[in-house]
């Protein structure tokens, strides 16, 4: 049983230490259900939050498309061991061994090969369409063999919804509210910030921490509804505490099995393992035998099976979780970009409800991030420092600007503006700023980082292409070919 008082105490502390505007949890135990809630959702107007409080869940969007492929199972339609192709003929990927093999349990559990190449859509997000990134995807390249790795990305659950849609004749959204937000009584919920969030009463607005100057700056809502079935439901604790519930109760509200039992079991499944988290030594000694299921992740966490799907999306964070067999699950909400309130609160009131020994989560984490934060600014350092100075390119800056194309990544138009290249980049702002000979970085406040970039010329020294470290996990450079 949880102490409330004692989960409240946590609650505060954690976003105290994690700079976290506001939080909202909302418990299921048993069919019991309780909410703490602590901070603003509103920081500027000073409005507390509350369980009915808004905010988007970002990635555990994921778990609902999942669900909607399997109540699509339940009914007959497909089996998760369908090949993609069957019911998208036109689909392709890279390699044509995947076209061929690729099946709907492959693009539920991240095992594609490919990586996440976010920037095929995050700059042009309102421009482009679901059908246009799925005929992107013959182009992007994987970074490791077919189902030999788990990667988590998004581009395989924009597949997922497109896919409800071509077998249902609905749009994912409208095939989830009427199979699983309706049955469940999830009420208010919606699928664009920009849109229907902004309009809500009861919204939280959405916020980044600046861990050098000790800002807090709002961010404004996204508009995601092209990758939607990755990443846009926006909803309350209190709404989200009925989904956590049927996970508990094994597909079923009421008399009403939402989704058969055989297949909710698939979903909490190894279906891929996990080497780890990429957290390092935090979770050390606690869990084990991690892995991806289809749209929630599965960890032994202090030798309890725990399932849970986090998200992050601009100014937000999220987390959905349960332990199958207790009766006992959360969904946790913070209107903060990128934090680390979601997991520490987690693990936290876990530990409250089981007795088990404290372990300063918030601590940890933070810690940890910080390190990370620290070692990529020194080698950032490092490399400059190396790098030779007022060695110029070997071309005018002039001769960069034009339009480039990658078929994948879609067009960048390059201008010359005060003595420094400006990239328009879809509805994104970009400077490429010099570095050494020819030899560039692409920085902008929403990247959170510098990429390497560089320019290619021919022999007769014109420029003729544009080189960037757009996605880590691939050994070579994006290559945006100069067309006009």
């Amino acid at each position: 049983m949880l102490d409330i008082k004692k989960a409240q105490a946590a609650l505060e502390n954690i976003l105290k230490k994690s700079h976290a505007p506001s939080a909202s949890v909302t418990v299921y135990d048993n069919g019991k259900i309780v909410s703490l809630n602590a901070g603003l959702r509103n920081v500027e107007e000073n409005i507390p939050t509350d369980e009915d409080t808004m905010y988007a869940i970002g990635s555990s969007t994921k778990a609902f498309v999942a669900a909607a492929l399997c109540i699509l199972c339940d009914d007959g339609k497909l089996t998760l061991d369908d090949p993609v192709k069957k019911h998208i003929p036109e689909f392709e990927m890279y390699d044509s061994y995947v076209t061929e093999n690729l099946t709907v349990r492959d693009i539920l559990c991240h095992r594609c090969g490919l990586p996440r190449h976010e920037f095929t859509w995050y700059p042009r997000m309102e421009s482009i369409t679901p059908a246009e990134l799925v005929h992107r995807l013959r182009y992007l390249k994987p970074s490791a063999p077919f189902r030999y790795t788990m990667q988590y990305q998004n581009h395989m659950f924009l597949l997922a919804g497109y896919l409800v849609q071509r077998i249902s004749g609905q749009k994912w959204e409208d095939f989830v509210r009427e199979r699983i937000f309706k049955p469940l009584g999830m009420d208010p919920v919606n699928f664009n910030a920009a849109r229907d969030m902004a309009a809500y009463p009861r919204a939280a607005r959405g916020y980044s921490y600046d861990s050098e100057t000790g800002e807090t700056k709002r961010m404004a809502y996204k508009d995601i509804e092209v990758m939607g079935a990755a990443g846009s439901i926006n909803s309350t604790t209190r709404q989200m505490a009925k989904w956590v519930a049927l996970h508990l109760n094994e597909g079923k509200v009421g008399d009403t099995q939402v989704i058969s039992q055989k297949m909710i079991r698939e979903c909490h499944k190894h279906q891929m393992v996990i080497d780890d988290f990429g957290t390092g030594k935090v979770f050390e000694g606690y869990t084990a035998l991690p892995a991806y299921g289809l749209g929630w992740f599965i960890e032994s966490y202090r030798g309890r099976k725990l399932v849970h799907h986090g998200g992050n999306i601009d100014g937000f964070s999220a987390m959905q979780c349960f332990l199958p067999g207790t009766g006992f699950g959360m969904s946790i909400l913070t209107n903060q970009n990128a934090s680390t309130a979601n997991n520490a609160i987690m693990y936290t009131l876990i530990d409250l409800y089981f007795g088990d020994e404290a372990v300063s989560w918030v601590d940890r984490l933070e810690d940890f991030y910080a390190d990370m934060r620290k070692s990529a600014k020194e080698a950032r350092e490092k490399a400059r420092a190396e790098t030779p100075e007022n060695a110029p390119p070997t071309f005018a800056l002039e001769a960069a600007a034009g339009t480039y194309e990658n078929p994948g990544y879609g067009e960048l138009v390059l201008t010359v503006c005060s003595g420094k290249l400006n990239v328009e980049w879809g509805s994104m702002e970009v400077v490429c700023e010099h570095v050494s000979y020819n030899h560039f970085e692409l920085s902008a406040p929403v990247f959170g980082t510098a990429f390497p970039a560089s320019f290619e010329t021919d022999a007769a020294n014109r420029v003729v292409a544009l080189h960037a470290d757009l996605e880590p996990a691939i050994k070579e450079r994006i290559v945006f070919k100069k067309i006009r």
